[in-house]
Order: structure tokens, then C-alpha cells, then sequence
């Protein structure tokens, strides 16, 4: 498995493992995952946008699949510096940054933090930006993960997928549940944490490249109105693609919805 090692200022040695294949001649694609995931979730997508002849990069983030399990580190400032580190290491620029869920948070932090220098487009996906309110769905899982660690990653799971989660069946949870085992608890819980109280407003300000949210009608963890809604007012120069019906899951649920919507905007 090919991995980028970064040297933190502070000696700390992060090994992030990652997936690249595609055109080495195209601006590169580079895939976020989501919480208590890893780079496996963008199957449909990775053998899409490769099939169309991009160059396309996946990695697991900290804590995450096959990237260090680091104890400390977990915030979003952290996780942005991590990008920025990688995307330096492979030295990638004219990059198309597509975020989902949390992922699309570290996006928003990358801006703030290293500006969009490398950055020609970016994709937000489910996006929880700018921020969970005390009352959305999300903000119940830090008391859940308080409670019990793999039922809150199981109701986690279940309100993702909304009223398809019927349809994913037993081989499906059960590889979703594998993916989600190899993430490092204690990351589990601090990614959590830091995810749910981040504030994104000025971020998203940062984020002056071309921007698409794509957002599923249904989302049940992070409501249309609240977040993709409301992030678009913050975005210099955005548009927001609705999936009629879609949950959280849209990129699982609804592959060839996202895939052509992600492929038109991609080659625009």
C-alpha cells in the first residue's frame, strides 16, 4: 500500500495511506472520506472518475483505515494540515478537492488555513457546514459516543441511509461496519467531537474557487436548509445540485445521480 509520511513541526511522523490511479496528465482529483469511514467509501465514484479519464486520489484520513492511529490530532486543523501536507508530498496542484460530510468540513478548514493556491475546483457533498446546530440530528452523537461506541456508529449509520436503509442489506452493513472497525476509537470520538462544535462561516469565505454542493433532499444527519442551504450563502462562487429523496448516504444510494452531476461540473 503506497503512503505519504509527514514530518509535523512538532516531530510527530503522520504515515496517510492512499489510492491513486487515472490519468497522471489530468489535474487530479483528490477524495475526502466521511466520519467513521475510509477511502473504500468512494468506490462508485473512483471507478467512475477514472473510467472518464481522471486522475484520482483517495486516502484514509488519520485515525482512519490504513493511515497512522494517531492518539492526538483529531481536530479539523489538524486534518486540514494533513491535506495540505499530502497534496504537497505528491505535489499536487490544480486540484479538484471533493469533500463529504466531515470531509467537506476539512475542505472549508484547508482554505482558511493554506489558502486555494493548489485548489481549481471543489465538491461538497452531504456538506455539515458551516455549522451543526445543538438540535440537529448530528449533535446527538458525541452523547451517544459517550454511551457506546459502536451503537452510535450504528445509528449513525442507519439515519445516513434514511428510508434506504432496507435496501443495503446484510453483505452491505456488514461491509460498511468493516470499514468503520478500522477506524481508531479514541479517533472515532475526537473527530467526532471537534466535528460537532466546529463554527465554518469564515471558512467557507476562504473557498473562492468554483464550488458545487450536491446534497440529498432527505438528509436526515445534516438537513438541507441548515447546511447546504446556508453554506451557499457563505460561498463566493457556488451552486447547489439537489437530489429529490436522497439521504446523507447519496454517493452509496444514488451513485449515477452524483457521478454525472460530479463529472459535468469536474469537466466544466
Amino acid at each position: 500500500m503506497p503512503y505519504v509520511n509527514i514530518q509535523r513541526r512538532d516531530g510527530e511522523v503522520i504515515n496517510l495511506h492512499y489510492r491513486r490511479a487515472g490519468d497522471s496528465d489530468r489535474p487530479p482529483v483528490v477524495l475526502l472520506h466521511g466520519w467513521a469511514s475510509g477511502l473504500e467509501m468512494w468506490e462508485p465514484q473512483f471507478e467512475a472518475l477514472v473510467a472518464a479519464g481522471h486522475q484520482v486520489i483517495a486516502y484514509d484520513q488519520r485515525g482512519c483505515g490504513g493511515s497512522s492511529q494517531q492518539w492526538h490530532g483529531h481536530e479539523l486543523a489538524s486534518q486540514a494540515d494533513d491535506l495540505d501536507a499530502l497534496l504537497r508530498a505528491l505535489e499536487l496542484d490544480q486540484v479538484a478537492l471533493v469533500g463529504y460530510s466531515l470531509g467537506a468540513s476539512i475542505v472549508a478548514s484547508l482554505a482558511a488555513r493554506h489558502g486555494v493556491e493548489r485548489v481549481r475546483r471543489a465538491v461538497l457533498i452531504g456538506t455539515t457546514t458551516p455549522q451543526l446546530s445543538e438540535d440537529a440530528p448530528l449533535g446527538e452523537l458525541r452523547t451517544r459516543l459517550d454511551a457506546d461506541l459502536l451503537q452510535a456508529i450504528a445509528w449513525c449509520q442507519q439515519r445516513a441511509f434514511g428510508e434506504y436503509r432496507e435496501r443495503l442489506g446484510p453483505q452491505g452493513w456488514a461491509y460498511l461496519d468493516a470499514i468503520a472497525r478500522r477506524c481508531m476509537p479514541r479517533a472515532l470520538r475526537e473527530r467526532a467531537r471537534h466535528w460537532c462544535e466546529a463554527e465554518l462561516h469564515r471558512a467557507l469565505g476562504h473557498l473562492t474557487r468554483p464550488t458545487l454542493l450536491i446534497h440529498g433532499e432527505a438528509d436526515e444527519l445534516a438537513p438541507l436548509v441548515g447546511c447546504a442551504e446556508a453554506s451557499i450563502e457563505k460561498l463566493p462562487d457556488a451552486r447547489l445540485e439537489v437530489v429529490a429523496r436522497a439521504p446523507h448516504a447519496l454517493t452509496v444510494t444514488h451513485p449515477r445521480r452524483v457521478n454525472r452531476v460530479l463529472l459535468d461540473f469536474l469537466s466544466g
